[in-house]
C-alpha cells in the first residue's frame, strides 16, 4: 500500500521511512473512555471488544497511551467509513450491548449577522462535491484546549495543537466528519469556490515540512476568488490556515467523491486522516450535526460571534422523519406498509419505526448505502435497517 502518515501503534511492527508507516488495513484506534462517553451504561475494555468483534469489528490489540488512557484498534471493513469514529463504533456497541446511546446535542445561539452577508459559496462541481457548508465565527481566541480535550486526542495518539484545530480533529474522530477551519482574513474576494484545479497551479498544503505542489485539472480544489486554498477532502492550505493571530474563522464541513479524493491523495501523496474518511463514503445528510458539533465546540473554547445561517451549495441531502413515541424522538424512515406493496420514501406513506434505539444517529450507515433511494437499490437500503432493528430487539 501507499505510504501515509498516521498514528503510531504498538502492535504493528513493520517500520516505514521515518514518520510515516503502512497504514494497517481499515484500523482505528479508539479510546476505551472516549467510546464511553456515549454509553449508558459505560462498558469495559474487554466488553466492548467483544461486542464490536460480534458486530463485524474485530479487536485487533489494547495499549495505555501516555497519558495513562487506556485504548484498544479495531478492524473496521471498507464499506463502513461510517464506523471510523467514536459515536459510530459506539452505536453497534449499544445495538448489541444493552446500552443506550447518548449522542452529543449542540445548541447554537442566534442573533448574529447573517452569513451570507460575509461569504458567498459557489460549487462549479457539484458531481465531485454533493455539499459544501461554510459557517462564520467572528472574534475567536485561539489559545490552548482545555485538559478535557487534550486527553482524548492524547489517547487515540494525536497531538494536541490549539483550541481550534483540535475541535476539528475531535468531531473527526467523534463523527467521522472531516471539517476544516480557514483564517476568514485571508480568504480573498469574500468567496469560497469548488472547482477544478487548473494546470500546474501552485499549492502548499499545511504541515511542517510539506512543499509545494503543482495541481493538475484531474483535482478538484477549495478556491477563494484567486488561488487554491485547499486540495478539496485531502489537505488544507498553508495560507489560509488558522494561527494565534486569527479571529475570524470560516468553518467548512462539506462532503466529496470518494474516487475524486482517492485520486487527489495518490496523486500527490499527501493522504490524511480526512481523506481515509471520504474515500470510504460521508453521506450529505451527516453534515449538519457534525457541523452543528464543531461550531458549538468552538464557541465553548474560543468564544466568539456566530454569522445567522449556513451558506450552502450542492444537491443536498435526503430528508429524514422524526416522530414523537411515548415522549421520546425517534427517527423513522418509510418502510414497506404491512398492508400494501407501496415502498421508497414519500411523506404521506405510513412510517414504521424500527426499534426503541433506531435513532438518527442509527442510519448512517443506511444513509449511506441508500442514497437517493436509486445508488444500491431500495431493498438493500431496507435490509441495512432491518440488521440494526434486529440487533437492537435481540436478547442481551
Amino acid at each position: 500500500g501507499d505510504w501515509v502518515p498516521c498514528v503510531k501503534t504498538s502492535t504493528h511492527s513493520t517500520r516505514p521511512p521515518k514518520g510515516l508507516r503502512r497504514y494497517p488495513p481499515r484500523i482505528m484506534r479508539t479510546s476505551i473512555n472516549w467510546l464511553n462517553d456515549y454509553l449508558d451504561p459505560p462498558l469495559d475494555a474487554a466488553t466492548q471488544a467483544d461486542l464490536l468483534t460480534a458486530a463485524g469489528f474485530p479487536f485487533d490489540g489494547e495499549d495505555v497511551a501516555e497519558n495513562g488512557e487506556p485504548w484498544q484498534e479495531i478492524e473496521t471493513t471498507s464499506n463502513r467509513g461510517d464506523c471510523l469514529c467514536h459515536l459510530g463504533l459506539a452505536r453497534e456497541a449499544a445495538l448489541l450491548g444493552g446500552s443506550s446511546l447518548k449522542a452529543p446535542r449542540s445548541d447554537l445561539p442566534s442573533g448574529g449577522p447573517p452569513v451570507a452577508d460575509v461569504v458567498e459559496i459557489r460549487n462549479l462541481d457539484p458531481d465531485r462535491c454533493p455539499l459544501y457548508t461554510a459557517r462564520v465565527i467572528r472574534g475567536v481566541k485561539v489559545g490552548p484546549s482545555p485538559d478535557w480535550l487534550q486527553r482524548r486526542l492524547v489517547a487515540i495518539g494525536l497531538v494536541p495543537r490549539n483550541n481550534l484545530v483540535d475541535a476539528t480533529n475531535f468531531v473527526l474522530f467523534e463523527y467521522g466528519q472531516p471539517t476544516h477551519v480557514f483564517d476568514l482574513s485571508t480568504v480573498r474576494g469574500d468567496r469560497i469556490e469548488i472547482r477544478p484545479a487548473r494546470d500546474a497551479e501552485p499549492f502548499l498544503p499545511i504541515g511542517e515540512d510539506a512543499k509545494p505542489l503543482e495541481l493538475t485539472s484531474d483535482d478538484l480544489v477549495i478556491a477563494d476568488a484567486e488561488r487554491a486554498i485547499a486540495m478539496a477532502g485531502v489537505k488544507g492550505g498553508a495560507e489560509t490556515a488558522v494561527s494565534e493571530s486569527t479571529t475570524d474563522i470560516l468553518v467548512e464541513a462539506a462532503t466529496f467523491d470518494p474516487v475524486s479524493v482517492r485520486n487527489t491523495a495518490r496523486r500527490h501523496r499527501t493522504a490524511s486522516d480526512s481523506s481515509y474518511r471520504f474515500e470510504r463514503g460521508v453521506h450529505p445528510a451527516e453534515i449538519a450535526a457534525a457541523s452543528d458539533r464543531l461550531v458549538a465546540l468552538i464557541l465553548e473554547l474560543a468564544g466568539g460571534e456566530l454569522c445567522d445561517g449556513v451558506v450552502a451549495d450542492g444537491p443536498g441531502a435526503i430528508r429524514l422523519h422524526a416522530f414523537d413515541r411515548d415522549d421520546e424522538c425517534v427517527c423513522a424512515i418509510c418502510l414497506p406498509c404491512d398492508e400494501t406493496d407501496e415502498s421508497g420514501p414519500c411523506d404521506a406513506r405510513r412510517m414504521r419505526c424500527c426499534g426503541a434505539r433506531m435513532c438518527a444517529e442509527s442510519l448512517s450507515e443506511w444513509l449511506r448505502r441508500n442514497t437517493q433511494w436509486i445508488e444500491m437499490g431500495y431493498e438493500d437500503g431496507v435490509q441495512g435497517v432491518q440488521r440494526m432493528s434486529a440487533r437492537s430487539s435481540a436478547p442481551s
